[in-house]
């Protein structure tokens, strides 16, 4: 069944734009409900279409990060090579940090339209707002606003927004977010590889500073068409890890042996996935999934992800103790800045930049 515009009440997330909500309706066939993204990807197209089902029996993994290093090890192993995603406690940011944060966006994401366009992000540089109206083939229902490391460098963004109050509050909380969030990357990262008894040193030589990385918030209106639509569609994370906070709405969903897994929000905890990057380095032991964002038709949500970039000039390839001849190199090796120069290509084609890395003999 299609919608018609004139039975879809405009909501005030589109009031300023040529947008209407039959904009964001996916083909039957690409709907949450109904199918699978579509995909050249020879790595997501796996032709499930209406054979994928939701799946609210599986156990989703969780890691308590209070335990001892040698009780984590084989728990977040598994948890890594079998889902690629995992949910952990006590890993030591303060419950207040994130509401002060999830305050002070939701005071930004409800100025108007016009008011956040005036720090509107121009790719590929990571910061800035795009809005729900971003230009793509078919739409998402979203809204984001891009960060990176460094107080004044937030500041300076938000004091182009007069009518925002507290930048100076919300620029403290996000850079002491990101030094937080950024040691908890690394230290799950080391502890990861630890598990393949891959020594810390060369994992620092690819994950060894934050300084490239982004804190992207995600704002969801309540959306009027939410089961024809995405708040973001099914997709692999391009990065190392990616550490995500999200509200007690929810609506994350991980690709779990051809079902979709709804991630339930729990209080204190965070969700950690695996990007293409640690995937890569660890020679395809630590794989991506694909994951997706619903939206709903009477609330909004939130969610802010961190994403851990290493810097251009970082060499990165699969870590040579990890490469057998039982298990070959799956990737070549490349600077971070030629791999970020395939992105677009990538998103245009609905491929995966690490296709483009791939060994030819694999």
């Amino acid at each position: 069944m299609e919608m018609e515009d004139a039975r879809i009440a405009v909501p005030s997330c589109l009031e300023g734009t040529q947008l209407k909500s039959s904009d964001f309706i996916w083909p039957e066939s690409d709907r949450p409900y109904t199918s699978f993204f579509p995909s050249q990807d020879p790595a997501m197209a796996v032709g499930f279409s209406n054979e994928i089902q939701q799946r609210k029996d599986l156990e989703f993994p969780e890691v308590d990060l209070s335990l001892p290093d040698e009780e984590i090890l084989s728990i977040l192993r598994c948890a890594a090579s079998s889902w690629g995603f995992f949910r952990v406690r006590n890993h030591g940011i303060p419950q207040d940090l994130f509401e002060s944060i999830a305050r002070h966006a939701s005071d930004f994401f409800g100025l108007q339209l016009s008011e956040k366009r005036a720090i509107s992000r121009v790719p590929p540089l990571p910061l800035g707002y795009t809005s729900i109206e971003r230009s793509s083939d078919i739409k998402s229902w979203s809204e984001a606003l891009h960060l990176m490391p460094g107080r004044d460098k937030i500041c300076s963004l938000l004091h182009q927004v007069p009518s925002f109050r507290e930048p100076h509050s919300f620029s403290s909380d996000v850079d002491k977010y990101f030094s937080l969030v950024g040691a908890l990357a690394n230290r799950i990262i080391r502890l990861l590889f630890q598990g393949l008894q891959v020594d810390a040193e060369q994992v620092d030589a690819v994950f060894n500073s934050i300084e490239s990385s982004t804190l992207r918030i995600n704002y969801y209106p309540a959306c009027p068409v939410a089961d024809f639509t995405y708040g973001s569609p099914p997709h692999k994370d391009y990065g190392g890890l990616a550490i995500l906070h999200q509200d007690d709405v929810g609506g994350l969903e991980v690709l779990k042996d051809g079902c979709w897994v709804p991630v339930l929000p729990v209080k204190g905890c965070l969700i950690v996935n695996v990007g293409e990057l640690i995937q890569i380095v660890s020679n395809g032991r630590f794989p991506s999934v694909l994951h997706r964002s619903l939206v709903k038709c009477s609330q909004s949500r939130l969610s802010f992800v961190f994403f851990y970039f290493p810097s251009d000039d970082t060499w990165i390839g699969p870590i040579p103790k990890l490469i057998t001849e039982d298990c070959p190199a799956k990737y070549k090796s490349f600077y971070m800045r030629d791999y970020k120069s395939v992105f677009g290509k990538a998103q245009k084609a609905h491929q995966s930049p690490s296709l483009f890395f791939q060994e030819l003999t694999n």
